[in-house]
């Protein structure tokens, strides 16, 4: 019985696997070569260091069975998480970040076969966060500290807005910030008492708000 139970297990895919079938579409000038080797470098334990298409220097800073962090070159990185659902199936969280120089991501989900996922399993929809201004009142703690004026006045610098997002590699959550790209020097250390990260915690079949 225990044998046929086991058969009937969906087969557990690593991130390994998954990187070395990463689509040429996700990355176009990163090929499977290229990716194998940064895989390779990492099982070898030096430095993953490898050439891609466009003659950039990439790096795979992490590889684990269900992680990976890679920066693809100084201004572009990949964090990838393999998320296990409550029946068994896997999903792969991919989260795609541009820096130039403040950071951008934008976060979205596969299954195993690298098919893409038209879910956002709790997450809030970054484009409507970057398009509704408003929204950014999730990002700024509530202090006894600050009128109602100078609130307003503290969101209204966040213009445009960018959010951040990042994996982090010893749990299973993201983690979602602002970024501040046209502020002077002043106005970022005034939002530095009021802005937080918000975060959020893979429960089995969806991410849930951290309060």
């Amino acid at each position: 019985m225990l044998l046929l139970a086991s058969l009937q297990m969906p087969a557990q895919t690593t991130m390994r696997d998954l990187w070395l079938a990463l689509p040429d579409s996700v990355v176009p000038y990163l090929n499977g070569s290229q990716r194998t080797e940064h895989a390779d470098f990492i099982d070898m334990g030096v430095a993953s260091e490898v050439k891609n298409l466009l003659d950039g220097e990439g790096r795979m800073d992490t590889l684990t069975a269900r992680y990976a962090a890679i920066r693809l070159n100084d201004n572009h990185t990949l964090q990838m998480r393999l998320l296990t659902k409550s029946d068994s199936s896997q999903v792969v969280c991919l989260v795609d970040t541009y820096r130039a120089p403040e950071p951008e991501s934008t976060i979205s989900f596969y299954d195993t076969q690298w098919q893409r996922l038209d879910a956002s399993f709790g997450l809030p929809d970054l484009h409507s966060l970057v398009s509704d201004a408003g929204q950014t009142e999730r990002f700024f703690a509530q202090t006894d500290t600050l009128s109602q004026t100078e609130a307003a006045e503290l969101r209204r610098l966040i213009d445009p807005v960018m959010v951040s997002v990042s994996l982090p590699e010893d749990e299973e959550s993201v983690i979602l910030q602002l970024s501040t790209p046209f502020l002077l020097q002043d106005e970022k250390e005034r939002l530095k008492g009021v802005l937080m990260q918000t975060k959020f915690k893979w429960e089995g079949d969806l991410f849930k708000e951290c309060k």
